[in-house]
């Protein structure tokens, strides 16, 4: 009788302890997907899509995106070179697809360029088609 006991009581432990590596191993996840367009509607091909600081793509060639989560609270950000960052808190259950597409509006307004040098000294050679500075030796150790 003793024997049968350890046996039964080894394989319940054996099959409790799969059965939680087995459901740990596939935790549920929910899925955020969408696309990312223009003001006319044209797809903004490599607009980057985070959800949170650690998970986040690039929309593909359609301006579509696909983020699997774990269930919780996001902040979803999305930006693209010359347009206003879209930002908003979504929700993420278990389980679920929750579709979120986004419109983002240029804010290319190019009132004024400012164009700087890394000298304070004028040119020394002007005339060519590209500028030309001549330093002595005694410069270029102090650069």
């Amino acid at each position: 009788m003793g024997k049968f006991l350890s046996q039964k009581t080894i394989a319940l432990c054996l099959f409790s302890f799969l059965q939680f590596a087995f459901l740990n191993g596939f935790s549920q996840t929910g899925k955020i997907s969408g696309t990312v367009k223009d003001a006319n509607g044209l797809p903004l091909v490599g607009a980057s899509v985070t959800a949170g600081s650690k998970k986040g793509t690039n929309t593909d060639a359609n301006g579509s995106y696909t983020l699997t989560l774990v269930p919780g609270k996001y902040e979803l950000t999305i930006s693209y070179v010359g347009y206003s960052v879209f930002k908003e808190t979504i929700t993420v259950g278990a389980s679920a697809d929750l579709i979120k597409s986004v419109t983002l509006v240029s804010n290319q307004t190019l009132g004024e360029i400012t164009i700087g040098s890394r000298s304070r000294q004028p040119r020394t050679v002007t005339s060519t088609p590209v500028p030309v500075d001549i330093i002595t030796m005694s410069e270029a150790k102090n650069f």
